[in-house]
């Protein structure tokens, strides 16, 4: 096992999905609440978006009474800011629970997601009914609440252990098994023998072009002989007559 992982496993111990003990020093869990560090987490994801998404619906009745019950003179408008960065502060712990969540599935072994989603629809259910509340009932519960402390601790933590544990894992992942050698096998003698090269073809003599113009004077004229037979054509000359001494006697 590569020192890597045995580093990860030595801090996280388990699966992150699995840990039952929490954050050491973390106050004990509410009614309602997962042990488990990731359930945990998804819980307080949920229950805080909820909460904040009913920000609109119950600040004009929260409005009413900070200043119906306001001691001094500037006393609401403080109270009023403090509202407005509730809202920011949520938005911030909402990315980290987010960020926790996501680290934890990647080093999960097994798949947590849908225990994920149960967590954060239990969460959420903490303000079922919010929508037919007596508005003044749903503005004071809503002023009270406050995010359970083991939340941000825990999201915490375990976004810095299975960060940890992602990493080792991909580190083995992504590091290449050696190859084994081997000896090098001898070609086999079935393999079809590699063909000749063709012989470079011999180009063939031009032909000459029957529509190319004939040059009557580089061509020369064939030669005629008048047929035996022809009449027109003139008679051959007899041979002379050779010296003969017997046709001419001597004179006496």
């Amino acid at each position: 096992m590569a020192p890597a992982l045995l580093l990860a496993l030595s801090l996280f111990a388990a699966d992150p999905a699995m840990d039952t003990g929490g954050s050491a020093g973390a106050a004990a869990a509410a009614p309602g609440e997962p042990q488990n560090e990731y359930q945990l987490v998804a819980w307080c994801y949920g229950a805080l978006s909820a909460h904040m998404a009913l920000h609109d619906q119950a600040m004009p009745e929260v409005d009413r009474i900070e200043h119906a019950f306001e001691t001094h003179p500037g006393d609401a408008k403080e109270e009023l800011a403090f509202y407005a960065q509730q809202q920011k502060d949520g938005k911030k712990q909402l990315a980290l629970f987010r960020r926790a969540m996501t680290a934890a599935e990647k080093a999960s072994i097994r798949p947590i997601q849908q225990e994920g989603a149960v967590a954060i629809a239990q969460g959420e259910a903490v303000w079922a009914g919010s929508d037919t509340a007596d508005k003044r009932r749903l503005a004071q519960e809503w002023m009270s609440w406050a995010l359970p402390d083991r939340c941000t601790p825990t999201a915490t933590a375990l976004e810095q252990k299975a960060s940890v544990l992602g990493a080792a894992l991909s580190y083995n992942a992504d590091t290449p098994a050696p190859e084994a050698t081997t000896a090098e096998e001898p070609a086999t003698t079935d393999q079809p023998a590699a063909e000749a090269a063709p012989e470079p073809e011999t180009p063939a003599e031009p032909v000459p072009d029957a529509a190319a113009p004939i040059d009557e004077a580089a061509t020369p004229a064939p030669e005629t002989t008048a047929p035996a037979d022809d009449p027109a054509a003139p008679a051959a000359e007899a041979p002379a007559p050779a010296d003969d001494d017997s046709a001419n006697p001597p004179s006496p």
